[in-house]
C-alpha cells in the first residue's frame, strides 16, 4: 500500500472557485456602471432634465435597471471562461426578473388602491405594496426558472430568505412606486443607478 504525502498548502483553486477573478470584478462593475449612466443620460435628456434630476417611474426603473444588468453581464461575460457564461446570463435574468416584477406589482396594487376609495388609505397601501411584493418576488423566480430552463432540464431555483434579503437592494425603488414621501423628500430615488449598477455587478461576478 503507498502512503501518500498530506499537503498542508490549502487548495487555493478550489477554495477560491466561487470567487471571479479580479478582471471580472472590474469588467462587471464597470459594465454595469456604463450602462447604468447611459440609461440615464439618454432618458434625462428625453424629460428634459439633468442627470441627477430627472424623474424615476416604472418606465425609468425597468429601464435603467435592464441596462444594468445587461452591461454587468457583458463586462462578466467578456473576461470570463466561457463556461461561466451560462450562470452569468442566468443570474442576470433572475436579477432582472427581481427588479421587474415586484416593482410592476407594487405599482400596479398602488393604482388599484388609488381607484378604489376604500382601499385608498396608509393601511391599505401597506397591506398591498407588501402582498405585491411578496407575490411579485414569488412570480420573478418562476419567471426566470422558465427562461433560464425552457426545457426544464434543471431543477428549479428556489426562492429562499437569502433571496429576500438580496432584494431589499431594490427598497428604494418599491417604496417610491408605494409613493412613500420621504423617498422623494430625501431624494432616494437618485440612489437607483447604483442599487441597479449593483445587481448588474452580482450579475456579472456569479460563477
Amino acid at each position: 500500500m503507498t502512503i501518500r504525502p498530506v499537503s498542508m498548502t490549502p487548495d487555493y483553486k478550489r477554495v477560491n472557485s466561487k470567487e471571479a477573478p479580479t478582471r471580472v470584478k472590474i469588467a462587471s462593475a464597470i459594465g454595469a456602471a456604463a450602462g447604468a449612466s447611459l440609461a440615464v443620460a439618454a432618458l434625462a435628456r428625453k424629460q428634459n432634465k439633468g442627470f441627477l434630476t430627472m424623474d424615476y417611474g416604472l418606465k425609468e426603473m425597468l429601464t435603467v435597471g435592464l441596462s444594468a444588468i445587461s452591461g454587468g453581464v457583458l463586462g462578466g461575460v467578456l473576461t470570463s471562461n466561457p463556461k461561466k457564461h451560462e450562470r452569468k446570463l442566468d443570474e442576470g435574468i433572475f436579477q432582472y426578473s427581481m427588479v421587474a416584477l415586484p416593482g410592476v406589482a407594487v405599482s400596479g396594487a398602488m393604482l388599484a388602491c388609488e381607484k378604489i376609495k376604500p382601499l385608498n388609505n396608509a393601511p391599505s397601501k401597506i397591506a398591498a405594496t407588501a402582498l405585491a411584493l411578496a407575490g411579485g418576488m414569488e412570480i420573478a423566480v418562476d419567471v426566470a426558472n422558465f427562461v433560464s430552463d425552457i426545457d426544464n432540464n434543471e431543477p428549479d431555483r428556489k426562492l429562499k430568505f437569502k433571496d429576500a434579503i438580496a432584494s431589499v437592494d431594490d427598497l428604494i425603488g418599491i417604496l417610491l412606486l408605494a409613493k412613500v414621501k420621504f423617498v422623494k423628500k430625501m431624494k432616494l430615488d437618485k440612489l437607483l443607478p447604483l442599487v441597479y449598477s449593483f445587481c448588474g455587478y452580482k450579475a456579472g461576478t456569479t460563477n
